[in-house]
């Protein structure tokens, strides 16, 4: 049997629209929190009697926090399913909102932001990895670009906001506003997120934990601070870091993914990305510096930045999936590149800086967006995706403290606009580097604009080793069916050596889905060796898709085949078992596939983390006139 199957370019799932908006609303609100607060600023230092240095704590306990969380509740979200992280992030982020706009003293205004940022550490990760967990390849790029602007529509809106608020109602009411928003996501949130996994038998990594808290702590001290040994404390922990981290059973950050190097190199851009984010604080003073733009007023020069940045996000969000994320972020950073080395030249007049900042907001808009996100979306193992989107998180925001520190004293030490040229001279300079490291990552693994879905009558080399290709992607990818970490070379040939025999003795038929060159992207299994009493029954067994190849229809087509192959075979009656919440649920309930039940613990994860499975049958007795035409035609 041979079909030709065309690409599915259908727009996104059901799924996909009922999960996006919650997870917007989810990352704007935190992202508006990180826009409100430089206007509150001032209202706290004169409503408190606090000095300049003491109010800085509001900033930085929220950065503190929130950096120290990021990869505390990405690993828990990994451990113990994304819902339920997810909800105690909003809630958390809720509850220290109350906190801070209740607060009688500044003391607890600090306490206040502490949670709000513990809850706000959890939110992005989480939500990107609930993109790569129930999105396409197709949709993802649409999603993390949409997630990605709401940054720019966060600082749009966000002062005059803050602004309308203060004079209105006052300080405090900017918090409150969180309470509502806080309360609709939690709600939603718990219709439509899918249910938590099991946590596991493996240890929790707490020196990991500790030790991680640790480190970051002395280097945001240290770097805010100006303070050189707490930079030195947490140069030194990082080894030890690196020590406790490769003996923990789960550790908290896995060095499983900087060992791919793919991902290594994604993390370094995202450093560079965070330097580029950093280069944005200092732009209003070289505004009021070397253009006389008053203070009131040196705000607006950011506009064309910030819209230009939402549009950024949105296009290369759209594009992402047709381009590649390897192509947009050399396009990013060739942008921030040219953007910043004109914000250099504080000679060339008002107009030529305001007209520089435009491609530094475009390739901010691409390199936040979503290019990033998507390659450790593609390369993480699924039970480590928020983990992966964590250290994104992570190495922006390490970047953007590292950019504050440098150029700040690289402007100090040149005196006024002089030394914020030489600033930003080195700061397009670093983005010009980040081209080499982005020329070095593998182009996009596109998938073919179609497949053909056939049956193998015998497997031979050839095929058990482009199957064993397909096996070993799925596992590393996280899927759970039937091995556990490491997969081997050994274990993927033996196992298709097995099937490949089963086959020849008729027990077993194989359906395969291969590009145009002859490469196996896909497969699937019919057992037929039922019990004698069951002669009408078949198992559907082992539907595998390659990461690459996903989002294009192929799952679908394969089932659709093995129906029709099973008909062909006297079998009325199939049966199938897949993880519960994944993917596949979705694909088998819209082609008429009925739920049996969930059995919880019924196997395990690639990493031997207990999974739920839910069983499926499907009645195939009766059949359309149009079946039965395709059956008489020999399909």
């Amino acid at each position: 049997m041979s079909d030709r199957v065309p690409a599915d370019r259908s727009g996104e799932s059901s799924a996909g629209r009922a999960l996006l908006p919650v997870l917007f609303i989810g990352v704007f609100m935190a992202a508006l929190d990180t826009a409100v607060i430089g206007p509150v600023v001032p209202a706290l230092r004169e409503g408190f009697g606090v000095d300049n240095r003491t109010v800085g704590l509001v900033i930085s306990g929220f950065v503190l926090f929130s950096l120290c969380s990021t990869v505390l509740m990405a690993n828990l979200s990994d451990r113990y399913g994304r819902r339920p992280i997810y909800l105690a992030s909003v809630a958390l982020f809720g509850l220290g909102s109350l906190l801070t706009a209740l607060s009688p003293r500044f003391w607890m205004i600090i306490a206040g932001r502490i949670v709000q940022g513990f809850g706000a550490g959890g939110i992005t990760p989480t939500a990107g990895a609930v993109v790569g967990d129930h999105f396409t390849p197709a949709e993802r790029g649409r999603a993390l670009g949409l997630l990605g602007a709401t940054y720019g529509m966060a600082f749009v809106l966000g002062p005059p906001l803050a602004g309308l608020l203060m004079i209105t109602l006052g300080w405090r009411w900017i918090f409150l506003l969180n309470l509502p928003i806080a309360a609709l996501i939690l709600v939603w949130a718990a219709r439509v997120l899918p249910g938590p996994a099991g946590g596991g038998t493996l240890p929790f990594d707490r020196a990991g934990v500790l030790i991680t808290f640790c480190l970051l702590a002395a280097f945001v001290v240290g770097i805010t601070g100006a303070r050189p040994w707490w930079l030195i404390a947490s140069g030194t922990l990082l080894p030890v870091l690196i020590a406790v981290e490769a003996r923990a059973a789960r550790p908290m950050i896995p060095l499983s993914l900087f060992a791919n190097r793919q991902l290594a190199k994604t993390y370094l851009l995202a450093l560079g990305g965070g330097f580029g984010m950093g280069g944005v604080i200092f732009l209003t003073s070289i505004a009021t510096t070397a253009y006389a733009v008053g203070a009131r007023h040196a705000g607006f020069v950011l506009l064309p930045l910030v819209l230009a940045s939402m549009l950024g996000s949105t296009l290369s969000g759209r594009s992402l999936h047709r381009l590649g994320p390897r192509v947009l972020l050399l396009l990013g950073f060739a942008l921030l590149a040219a953007g910043y080395a004109g914000c250099a030249l504080t000679g060339a007049g008002l107009w030529v800086f305001l007209i520089a900042t435009i491609p530094v907001g475009l390739g901010l808009g691409v390199v936040v967006g979503g290019a990033l996100r998507s390659i450790a979306l593609d390369e993480a193992p699924g039970q480590l995706r928020a983990s992966g989107q964590g250290l994104i998180n992570i190495c922006n925001a390490v970047g953007t403290l590292g950019a504050i520190a440098i150029i700040g004293a690289l402007a100090d030490r040149g005196g006024g606009a002089a030394g914020f040229t030489l600033a930003y001279l080195g700061l397009a300079g670093l983005m010009a580097a980040m081209l080499t490291v982005a020329l070095r990552l593998a182009p996009a693994r596109t998938a073919p604009v179609a497949v053909r879905i056939r049956t193998l009558d015998t497997l031979g080399e050839r095929q058990i080793r482009e199957l064993g290709d397909v096996l070993i992607d799925c596992v590393d990818g996280g899927a759970s069916v039937s091995f556990l970490w490491p997969m081997t070379r050994q274990k993927a040939d033996a196992f298709w050596s097995d099937v490949a025999a089963r086959v020849a003795r008729g027990e077993r038929r194989v359906l395969i889905a291969e590009t145009d060159s002859g490469g196996i992207v896909g497969t699937v299994q019919i057992a037929l060796d039922s019990p004698e009493n069951q002669p009408h029954r078949g198992d559907l067994a082992k539907m595998l898709v390659h990461r690459r190849a996903r989002g294009l229809g192929i799952g679908r087509a394969l089932l659709q085949a093995a129906e029709g192959e099973a008909r062909r075979r006297g079998k009325t009656l199939l049966i199938l078992d897949t993880v519960t919440g994944g993917a596949a649920e979705r694909l088998y309930s819209w082609q008429g596939w009925r739920r049996c039940g969930k059995i919880p613990g019924y196997a395990l994860w690639p990493d031997g983390r207990p999974c739920a499975t839910t069983v499926y049958y499907k009645d195939l007795s009766s059949r359309t006139q149009e079946e039965d035409a395709e059956l008489t035609a020999g399909r």
